[in-house]
């Protein structure tokens, strides 16, 4: 999985990673009371990747949910 899918995943179905026994608290980054739109994520996801590196991510990067 790339990093791109990884947290794109993350962020819009934030229950896909929850380790057994640890409670479900995060709500899709899509869903009240968030609400972030398409761009919003992709911006989020830059963020995220500057921290490591380069981020490879453009407000007209389509992203797979």
């Amino acid at each position: 999985m790339s990093d791109l899918d990884y947290l794109t995943q993350s962020l819009y179905q934030p229950r896909a990673f929850v380790v057994d026994g640890y409670p479900a608290a995060m709500t899709p980054a899509d869903k009240p009371p968030i609400s972030l739109s398409d761009l919003d994520v992709l911006m989020v996801i830059a963020y995220l990747q500057s921290l490591g590196g380069t981020p490879t991510v453009a407000p007209a990067t389509k992203l797979e949910r």
